[in-house]
């Protein structure tokens, strides 16, 4: 009956050339944005103005709200000037008493006034005043009734047709605005009660904009004066598919597939960033991670120094002056743009705030590219795994959320594996370069090409060469194309072999397995999916192609990673979420061919799995993100040294991963250790064992020691190293010069 409501209408308003699609279009983009600054605004501190909230009364989607209510009872106006029709009134009166409830809030104040004076009480987890409003609700709904069955029985046929599509929609309105707040109003925990808000008023939003839309053909045609009985409004037109072309000069030139394809990737890409920024702004003054303050500073000092510039002062390491290899490069240049305030002038703020802002655009274009390998091997809903991403696991969600090259290092082996699956393989060598500039761990990508040609030669009885001939191509462009070389050669080896083996120093915590138990908490809903994407294989009724064994290769050799070391989560869940798509996607095609009725209503299923388990994930990795340690905790303590030492004083650490917070603030000072424990060690074994003795409060009088062996001029330790300050406190060589909360300085005092 609803497509019924004006397809003539339809036709002559495409004969008049009245634009209908980019009308539509803009209306729901811009719902769109306010949705996005709502998010913004309740996870980040990037828009403080609460009226960018979509709860705020009297906020910015209020004011778009009432101005879309105004515009439909404008547009009714001419229909009932030329028709005189009772329900073009009727329509008329009820939107004004919307507009009038929202700017006055009329429900509010009689629902309050109700709970009081019934003395209602809380009941089903809704509180007293709750069930006043639902009580104006029902009589106000009562009352327009009536007016409605009136006024329908003394209109003519083309005005009941319309009355049924408004009826439609007004009712969709009305089970957002009072049944979804109803429940927003329950107990609800974490994300959900975020989830709640977010439905109800903007899906409010959505659907005014589809009902100024209607309003908008029908009052077009009438002013043209092309109104007749009967006119009819097509589905497809209500809600088109945005046309990029009618938006962009020049996107004409792409097909209308290319078009959609852009829109999805754009909208996608947008949602990833929306959701990404719940999980890094649990925290608003804190990285995930430590490293993080590190590549912000090098970013920084790259944006002022140029891609070679002055590099951390670590003589007693193997990154002393004479051998240092930035091998995040490449990572570093693309920090650079984010990274503008010196530390010390904001406390820190600005280089945190770029810092996570370059992290959610990268772990998103990460995203965004896995959606883009699974759309080129014709994945069914794809977007739809693409989003499942964001639910697998927790930890990997948390570590996708740091400042490390761990998502660029995603980012190109999902591109390896389009430019492998496409036959692409002169693109390995860009890709390979593009590896070694980016990030240490670029052997993956011959790790990926291994498996892709294992897979070939096992499936197809060819053996692809060409793709690990080009991305050893690559590589070794990259390393000679260098500004470090040869000192990456050497870093390369030095620093990759000791981490092969069991390592015999206390390296970070990332470098050793998660307990079993610990593991299937954070990331269970993984290995669920990849249970399913096994059992898919039993399903499928033919052998497994190429695409789904290199998959499922690479899947097999992460998670052997992943059990040996814990960093190793960045990767595993995306390549157990790219094989199950893979796996499944015969099944898929046989059941959309053979049970088309069941297929229908696999993606509700689909949803229904995927949002509950999301919005768990994002609710975790948020509250992880929450308890990482604040950045600025050592501000106040390096701002004084900064203040009251030589620009190249020597500062002897008790804690190798104070430095990334300690070379954030002071990038001049010269540190004993930082990065990693093992670059002193494999520099000299003798002087590290004496480091440790000494930060462990082993050795007596340690003053004396730090003055000869480590010539130090300042000694930095966090308060936690009580054994240390327990030893210095009666050392004539170290005098407490600075002592806070969070940490303790003291000068050296060498021999007279």
């Amino acid at each position: 009956m609803l497509d019924d409501v004006c397809e003539k209408g339809q036709a002559l308003t495409n004969e008049q050339g009245v634009g209908k699609r980019p009308f539509l279009s803009l209306l729901l983009l811009i719902d769109l944005i306010f949705i996005f600054f709502h998010i913004l605004y309740r996870f980040t501190p990037l828009l403080g103005d609460a009226r960018y909230s979509l709860e705020h009364d009297q906020g910015f989607s209020e004011f778009w709200q009432y101005l879309k209510i105004s515009l439909i009872i404008l547009l009714l106006w001419p229909l009932l000037w030329r028709r005189r029709q009772p329900l073009y009134l009727f329509w008329m009166t009820l939107f004004g008493a919307l507009v009038a409830d929202d700017a006055w809030q009329f429900h509010e104040k009689t629902g309050e006034w109700l709970a009081q004076a019934l003395s209602l009480q809380e009941w089903f987890g809704l509180r007293p005043v709750d069930w006043g409003e639902l009580l104006v609700f029902t009589t106000a709904g009562l009352f327009f009734l009536i007016l409605l069955t009136i006024a329908y029985r003394y209109s003519d046929l083309a005005s009941r047709r319309l009355t049924a599509y408004l009826v439609l929609l007004v009712g969709l309105l009305g089970v957002v605005g009072v049944g979804v707040d109803m429940m927003h109003q329950l107990p609800w925990q974490g994300l959900w009660d975020d989830f709640w808000a977010i439905v109800e008023d903007g899906g409010e939003l959505l659907i005014m904009s589809v009902l100024v839309w209607c309003m908008y053909l029908l009052g077009r045609r009438e002013l043209a004066g092309n109104g007749e009985q009967g006119a009819r409004i097509s589905w497809g037109d209500v809600w088109p598919i945005p046309s990029l072309a009618e938006w962009l000069p020049g996107v004409s030139r792409l097909s209308a597939a290319q078009q959609r394809m852009l829109v999805t990737a754009v909208s996608l890409f947008v949602l990833f960033v929306a959701l990404l920024a719940i999980v890094q702004y649990g925290s608003d003054d804190a990285l995930a991670g430590i490293d993080g303050y590190y590549h912000i500073k090098m970013g920084y000092l790259v944006r002022h120094q140029g891609i070679k510039p002055s590099p951390p002062k670590l003589p007693l390491t193997i990154l002393n002056e004479q051998s240092f290899y930035d091998h995040h490069l490449l990572y570093h240049i693309y920090l650079a743009p984010f990274a503008a305030t010196d530390p010390l002038v904001d406390e820190g703020a600005g280089l945190i705030q770029g810092a996570k802002i370059a992290t959610i655009l990268l772990a998103a274009l990460a995203f965004t590219a896995v959606w883009w390998l699974l759309r080129s091997q014709h994945v069914p809903w794809a977007s739809g795994w693409a989003v499942s991403l964001l639910m697998v696991s927790e930890a990997f969600l948390f570590r996708m959320n740091m400042p490390r090259a761990q998502s660029a290092s995603l980012l190109f082996m999902v591109l390896g594996l389009y430019v492998m699956f496409t036959r692409r393989y002169r693109w390995l060598m860009v890709l390979g370069f593009a590896y070694v500039w980016l990030f240490d761990g670029f052997p993956l990508l011959l790790v990926v090409a291994g498996c892709y040609a294992m897979a070939a030669l096992l499936t197809e009885h060819r053996f692809p060469w060409q793709a690990l001939v080009f991305t050893l191509v690559g590589f070794g462009l990259g390393l000679v194309i260098n500004p470090y070389f040869p000192q990456n050669v050497e870093f390369v080896v030095r620093h990759i072999l000791p981490k092969i083996v069991e390592p015999g120093t206390a390296v970070g915590n990332e470098w050793y397995p998660y307990e079993t138990w610990t593991l299937m908490k954070n990331s269970g809903y993984v290995f669920g999916v990849l249970f399913a994407g096994v059992m898919a294989l039993g399903w499928r009724e033919k052998r497994m192609d190429g695409v789904t064994l290199t998959a499922l290769l690479i899947t097999a050799v992460t998670g052997v990673m992943l059990f040996k070391s814990r960093r190793f989560i960045e990767y595993f869940p995306a390549f157990v979420v790219i094989f199950t798509a893979f796996s499944a996607t015969p099944v898929l095609v046989a059941w959309r061919e053979k049970r088309p009725s069941f297929y229908r209503w696999l993606p509700l299923l689909f949803a229904l799995i995927l949002l509950p388990t999301t919005l768990r994930t994002l609710n975790h990795a948020r509250a992880s993100m929450a308890n990482t340690r604040s950045g600025n905790r050592y501000v106040y303590a390096m701002r004084w040294l900064h203040q009251n030492s030589p620009s190249a004083a020597t500062v002897f650490q008790t804690d190798w991963d104070d430095f990334p917070f300690l070379f954030f603030f002071d990038s001049d000072k010269v540190y004993t250790i930082g990065l990693d424990p093992t670059y002193m060690e494999l520099a000299d074994k003798t002087l590290f064992d004496e480091w440790v003795d000494l930060t462990r409060g082993k050795i007596e009088n340690p003053g004396e020691v730090i003055i000869h062996h480590f010539n130090a001029d300042f000694v930095f330790t966090d308060t936690r190293h009580e054994a240390f300050m327990a030893q210095a406190a009666d050392d004539p060589h170290l005098q407490q010069v600075y002592w806070d909360l969070w940490a303790a300085i003291y000068r050296v005092v060498p021999d007279d």
